[in-house]
C-alpha cells in the first residue's frame, strides 16, 4: 500500500546550454551583412574621393568596436540591450552621413540651406587645402545673399585631379569690405586691381581665341581663364573691369592654377575659387 511512486520524482535534467534562437541568428547575420556591405564601401570612398578620418573614424569605431562590444554583452548576459540599440542608431546615422558626403559635395549648387554642410564636407571631409578652404570661404552666408552658387567637387580617382570649389554670390558693400579685410590680413596675400584688356591685347587674343571661347575676350587680365569660364557657366555676367583679385602668392594671370578670391564693389560680387 505504501509503495513509492518512482515516477513522481523524476531525476533532475542535465543542464544543456541552449542554442541560439532563430531570431538571434538572423540579427547576427544582419550585423555581419551590414559590416561586409557598408564598411568596404566606406574604405573605398576613403581611398578614392578622399573622405577624411574626421568622417570615417567615428563610423569605424562604432562599427568595429562599440556595436560588437554591446552585442556580445547582450548575447552573454541578456543585458545592455538599450546601449546596443542606441549605439546601432548612432552607428547607422554616422555611416549614412559619411556615405552621403560625396552626394552633398557633388550636388545642391544653388541651395543656400545646404551651404554649411557643403562647406564642412569640402573643407573637412575631402582632400583639400584646409588653409584656403577655411580662410576665403565664408563661415556662414551673409544676411544679404543673392544669386547663390556653390560648386564643390571632391578628390576623384583620376590622374592629376584635385578637389575644386567655386563660390559666387552678390552681397552688400559692408559685407564685401569685411571679406576684403579678412583676405588682406593673411600673410602673403597679394591684391590686384583688374584692368580691362587694352585694344592691342584684345586684338591679339582674338586671333588665337576659338570661336566658342570669344567670351574670354572680356576676361580681366588678372583673372584665371578657368575661373572666368566657371563664372559664365554659372550665369554671371558682371563687368569685372575694376574688380579686385586676391591671390595667396605673387603669381597671377590667366594661367594661374592656385586658389584665390575676387571682390567687385560695383556689382556686389564675391567670388572664390579653390
Amino acid at each position: 500500500m505504501n509503495q513509492t511512486n518512482t515516477m513522481s520524482n523524476p531525476p533532475p535534467a542535465q543542464h544543456v546550454k541552449p542554442a541560439l534562437s532563430q531570431r538571434r541568428k538572423r540579427v547576427r547575420a544582419v550585423n555581419i551583412g551590414c559590416g561586409i556591405a557598408l564598411y568596404p564601401v566606406l574604405l573605398f570612398l576613403i581611398a578614392t574621393i578622399g573622405i577624411t578620418l574626421k568622417l570615417a573614424l567615428p563610423v569605424l569605431i562604432f562599427g568595429f568596436g562599440i556595436i560588437p562590444f554591446f552585442f556580445k554583452r547582450s548575447e552573454k548576459t541578456g543585458k545592455c540591450r538599450i546601449p546596443l540599440l542606441i549605439s546601432r542608431i548612432i552607428g547607422i546615422t554616422l555611416t549614412a552621413a559619411a556615405l552621403a558626403a560625396p552626394l552633398i559635395c557633388l550636388n545642391f549648387k544653388r541651395m543656400p540651406l545646404l551651404y554649411r554642410a557643403k562647406q564642412f564636407v569640402f573643407s573637412q571631409g575631402v582632400r583639400s587645402s584646409p588653409l584656403t578652404a577655411h580662410s576665403i570661404l565664408p563661415e556662414k552666408l551673409p544676411s544679404v545673399c543673392k544669386d547663390y552658387y556653390f560648386r564643390t567637387e571632391p578628390c576623384m580617382p583620376a590622374q592629376d585631379y584635385v578637389p575644386s570649389a567655386y563660390f559666387f554670390i552678390h552681397t552688400d558693400q559692408e559685407t564685401l569690405k569685411q571679406y576684403a579685410e579678412k583676405l588682406e590680413s593673411y600673410k602673403g596675400v597679394t591684391c590686384y586691381q583688374n584692368q580691362p584688356l587694352s585694344e592691342a591685347e584684345y586684338e591679339e587674343n582674338r586671333q588665337y581665341c576659338q570661336p566658342d571661347q570669344l567670351y574670354q575676350l572680356n576676361r580681366p587680365s588678372a583673372l584665371p581663364s578657368f575661373v572666368y569660364e566657371q563664372l559664365i557657366i554659372a550665369g554671371f555676367t558682371d563687368d569685372l573691369s575694376h574688380a579686385y583679385t586676391y591671390f595667396p602668392s605673387r603669381r597671377a594671370g590667366q594661367w594661374y592654377i592656385g586658389s584665390g578670391a575676387l571682390i567687385n564693389y560695383e556689382t556686389g560680387l564675391y567670388l572664390v575659387w579653390i
